[in-house]
């Protein structure tokens, strides 16, 4: 069948995943992730990178779209034989041309320096950043889509330990905590090649992660991203309400370059939807603290009912601190100020509700 993404049209299989993260096939599309592709759209239209790589290629949904969308060079990484026959279908439909490496993405992605190289594999990223990161130009981005969350977040704590080295409490924060996990485990590999790295844009959506990240070189900054990787501990954050429990290592920097998000959002390509627009406006205030404040945990703690979010923000707006919501939680808080002034303001707007 033939269906349309941004201002390109493409052939997907009959049985193409609608819904969570589906089962990878030749010629695999998944629908869910039309936010992540549009998203990326978005941020590139600003980065303005000289090449662009797909590195998991799939339906070449992704390269052809920066192609038709952006005018960007692409290339494409697919092993897949019957895979490759449908990038070939779908680029000659779209009236483009795209290098094509009919090997693995460990073999195409040393073809030549790329500006952005985009990992989106069927599950864990992990076995493929080292050669990403090492490949990528000095100055160049490196985008990242995980959708192994069970382990991110610590729903499978022995696959946490093993896989990225960590203990993740799975709890209400647990999106935030993953997000910053994965980062951690970037800025980690990043620096034992004496690079650095700076988050453009990080975001949650259903059943997947996504990342765009700067990769430089130099030894010093990299040491000093490695400053910004430790534990987090809600009781000493926030109160005795949460467990004392170190939770980590994360990275404990900025999310993402809010400025360059902005830029994006004003230069709005048409092919990005309207739904994806908004979404990537709410990520703008994610950097405002480290770790957003969960409202409900708050109204347990203190035996209060929820007011509304709006209400709590416009008490928040009183002691002087940035408050605004934050997309990992419908009930989270991103507030610069102290935990006890957020539970001040809390018992404001309750008695407002």
């Amino acid at each position: 069948m033939i269906i349309k993404e941004g201002f390109a049209r493409i052939s997907v299989p009959e049985s193409h995943s609608r819904k969570g993260p589906g089962t990878r096939s030749a010629g695999f599309y998944n629908n869910e992730q039309v936010i992540n592709r549009d998203l990326t759209i978005l941020v590139l239209s600003k980065l303005r990178p000289k090449n662009y790589l797909d590195g998991f290629g799939a339906t070449g949904v992704r390269a052809i779209r920066v192609i038709t969308e952006l005018g960007i060079e692409s290339s494409i990484s697919e092993i897949n034989p019957a895979s490759v026959r449908k990038i070939e279908e779908n680029l000659a439909m779209n009236s483009v041309t795209a290098s094509v490496y009919k090997e693995p993405f460990q073999s195409a992605v040393s073809k030549g320096l790329y500006e952005f190289i985009d990992i989106d594999p069927y599950g864990s990223a992990v076995p493929y950043l080292d050669v990403a990161l090492a490949s990528v130009k000095n100055g160049g981005y490196l985008g990242i889509t995980a959708t192994d969350l069970s382990v991110l977040t610590g729903s499978v704590p022995s696959k946490t330990r093993r896989r990225y080295g960590a203990f993740i409490a799975n709890d209400a924060h647990r999106h935030e905590v993953g997000i910053r996990l994965m980062l951690a485990d970037v800025v980690k590999r990043a620096a034992s090649m004496d690079r650095y790295i700076a988050p453009i844009i990080s975001f949650w959506h259903g059943h997947f992660y996504r990342i765009i990240v700067r990769v430089r070189n130099g030894s010093l900054k990299a040491d000093k991203s490695l400053d910004l990787v430790s534990t987090v501990n809600f009781n000493k954050m926030y109160s005795n309400y949460y467990d004392d429990i170190d939770q980590g290592p994360v990275w404990k920097g900025d999310l993402e370059d809010s400025s360059i998000i902005s830029g994006s959002l004003a230069l709005r390509p048409g092919s990005v939807s309207e739904m994806s627009v908004n979404f990537a406006s709410k990520l703008i205030g994610e950097n405002a603290s480290l770790m957003f404040s969960e409202m409900t945990d708050a109204a347990r703690s203190m035996g209060l009912s929820l007011p509304r979010v709006n209400d709590l923000i416009e008490e928040l707006g009183k002691t002087g601190f940035n408050a605004c919501r934050t997309h990992f939680s419908t009930t989270g808080i991103k507030f610069s100020g102290t935990w006890q002034q957020f539970t001040e303001a809390f018992v404001s707007a309750s008695r407002r509700a």
